[in-house]
């Protein structure tokens, strides 16, 4: 295995695709994310899943190198908006009613370990912190995954 890959991989114009599964209290969830990059140093992932609970989950982080070693593996310091939604009947008194809705940011790391130029694994652990639902305002979330470079 070499320490080094063909191509860089964290360049301005990088995008990727991302297939993640995390726990949550007794939450389990999965997700796609898409991933664009800035510099070698900053990019940004937009995030859609759902929970084994009918809650659909969204987040826009931003994910700042930390440290790297060569091309291969990175760590990301990761904050951004995060928010999830109750799914339930559809009605418009539901789609409306506070208590379905939750906002707020999300802070955390990422480790990101390339296998190939365009495949890697993820390891997340992030801490969302919600401003809608006092009773539910810190959290942490446990996730892994796999990803694909272009």
């Amino acid at each position: 295995y070499p320490d080094r890959l063909s191509k860089p991989i964290h360049t301005g114009g990088c995008h990727g695709l991302e297939m993640k599964y995390g726990l949550r209290h007794n939450i389990h969830s999965g997700y796609l994310r898409y991933v664009s990059h800035f510099t070698p140093t900053l990019h940004t992932k937009v995030a859609a899943g759902f929970t084994n609970k009918s809650v659909f989950l969204f987040a826009n982080t931003y994910h700042f190198n930390l440290l790297h070693s060569y091309e291969s593996t990175y760590v990301n310091f990761l904050l951004g908006g995060q928010g999830s939604y109750k799914c339930g009947q559809i009605s418009w008194k539901n789609i409306v009613r506070s208590d379905r809705l939750n906002m707020g940011i999300e802070l955390g790391i990422e480790l990101e370990k390339y296998l190939t130029d365009a495949l890697l694994l993820l390891f997340t652990a992030s801490c969302p912190l919600s401003f809608l639902h006092a009773k539910s305002w810190f959290s942490y979330r446990l996730s892994t995954g796999f990803g694909i470079a272009f």
